[in-house]
Parts: structure tokens; sequence; C-alpha cells
């Protein structure tokens, strides 16, 4: 199996989402880390802060 295939397959990855800006794209990013038990909803708001510094 391909590393993206597995990667989808467990749903670490989206294929083929569409964001309308970098903003949008961490928030997919990051929804699924946190769908995945990863990280906390906050992390979103954390990364959006350390770019604005």
């Amino acid at each position: 199996m391909k590393l993206r295939d597995s990667l989808a397959e467990n749903k670490s990855i989206r294929l083929q989402a569409e964001a309308e800006t970098w903003q949008d794209a961490v928030k997919i990013g990051v929804d699924l880390l946190v769908a995945a038990d990863v990280v906390e909803p906050r992390y979103y708001q954390a990364i959006l802060d350390a770019v604005e510094q």
C-alpha cells in the first residue's frame, strides 16, 4: 500500500481538500489532528497567533 493511501485510509490526511486561504488550509489539518485526539482545538488559534507575531 502506498503511503498516501495509508494516510488517507486512517484519516491522517484529506485528499483534494480545498481552502480559500492559508488559514482555512491550517484549519482543515488541525481538525484532522483534533479528530485523532492528537491536539486540542485551541492549537489552531495558537498557530494563527504565532504567525501574526
